[in-house]
């Protein structure tokens, strides 16, 4: 009874140690088993380790599978090795970064999941994940990442990082537009998808399909995390309790910040506001920005959606601090970071996609308040632009 009360099902919480996870690394494990009234340990196949697909689903019995025909889910393949490869892939991608300015900056809905232009989107977050944990393989292609063990844990981290955004914004907490869904499992191409639209195949204990409306809340499901202790909480107290344990983890220097900021001092902080039509790109493909020929930051682009205007605006903290940019002075900024980028879009093998007409760049400078209390979040002044479109276009013409 005691193991019962105390099982939980587990997260990997990629912003706060942006390290695959020790479990999923080697191939056997030992577990305890029941011996008859006692207890003892075997050894068993890791469960997180790899799946095996059968061999029927590889010889085509079901239709077209992977067409790689690979036998088992595979994370980063000699010459890479696992978990060094996807370890040192994660590295280079600010997630802790990503993820607090998303529940800073984020207005509604639409900004937090996938279309802000202010900072990287929840979606863009996710789909770095899936490029960089097992350096490619099933785990970043839409129709076959869900068979790698990791998909759970990573996922459990986005259903975690969503509960969280909802009791910070319980008015902005789903999508309540609609749009023309692509062909799945129980709509149409072209049909209109709403919250109401049937998340076939799965039901509730009604027998009737779950919407995005039945699924609202994680407190019909019988579970919940840290902080969201719905049970003997007002909604008050849990969303300041979230955004306390969201600065405690995620802010810069969060596990220090003292109860109070009597004087906040502001900085001045710049982000790389990118866009570029997705029909214009292949996917999946890395759209990555450098600083004086050093890597500045870079997101993921995944097959779907398809088409539309990606938008994205990368923090450009860390690399400015490595150029030493941010010693000159404050007027001169914004030239030197304009004189310096350059962006390239890169396929999975490598290869640079060239001259990509709807590719845009401008360099935001904004002023930023440290939050005064540990249950608020900083605060965002107004923000001066500085075209460099034109310079980027022009040097993914030539250097890329």
């Amino acid at each position: 009874m005691q193991a019962a009360d105390e099982l939980r099902a587990p997260f990997w919480d990629w912003a706060a140690d942006a390290t695959v996870p020790s479990v999923t690394v080697p191939a056997k494990i030992t577990v305890n088993i029941p011996n008859g009234q006692e207890v003892r340990q075997s050894e068993i196949d890791n469960p997180l380790f790899t799946f095996n697909i059968p061999q029927s689903v590889v010889d085509g019995q079901y239709g077209s599978f992977d067409s790689d025909n690979r036998n088992r889910t595979l994370r980063c393949p000699a010459p890479q090795s696992y978990p060094s490869s996807a370890n040192d892939l994660l590295s280079q991608r600010p997630y802790k970064d990503w993820v607090y300015d998303a529940f800073a900056r984020a207005d509604n809905f639409s900004e937090f999941t996938s279309t802000s232009a202010r900072f990287v989107s929840m979606e863009l977050i996710h789909n770095g994940i899936h490029w960089d944990a097992a350096c490619g393989q099933q785990f970043l292609g839409p129709d076959l990442s869900g068979f790698d063990p990791l998909f759970m844990l990573h996922h459990s981290n986005m259903d975690r990082l969503w509960a969280y955004w909802q009791v910070i914004r319980p008015d902005e907490d789903i999508f309540q537009g609609s749009y023309s869904g692509l062909s799945r499992f129980g709509s149409p191409e072209g049909a209109t998808i709403t919250s109401q639209s049937h998340l076939q195949p799965f039901f509730g204990l009604n027998g009737k399909p779950h919407t995005t409306q039945t699924v609202r809340t994680l407190k019909g499901f019988g579970y919940s995390y840290e902080g969201l202790e719905y049970w003997h909480k007002s909604e008050d107290q849990m969303r300041r309790d979230a955004i306390t344990l969201i600065n405690r983890l995620y802010s810069e220097g969060g596990e220090s910040r003292g109860e109070r900021r009597q004087v906040p001092q502001t900085k001045r902080r710049y982000f790389a506001r990118i866009s570029v039509d997705r029909a214009d790109i292949p996917k999946p493909c890395q759209i990555m920005l450098s600083i004086n020929e050093k890597a500045a930051g870079s997101f993921v682009v995944l097959g779907q959606p398809a088409r539309g205007i990606l938008s994205a605006g990368m923090p450009l903290d860390k690399a400015l601090r490595e150029n030493n940019i941010t010693t000159r002075p404050d007027d001169d900024v914004p030239d030197a970071i304009a004189a310096s980028m350059k962006v390239q879009i890169v396929q999975p093998d490598g290869s640079i996609v060239n001259n990509v007409p709807s590719l845009k760049v401008a360099l935001e400078d904004v002023e930023v308040t440290p939050p005064l209390t540990p249950d608020s979040f900083p605060t965002f002044g107004l923000s001066n632009f500085f075209p460099v479109a034109n310079l980027l276009r022009e040097l993914a013409h030539h250097h890329l």
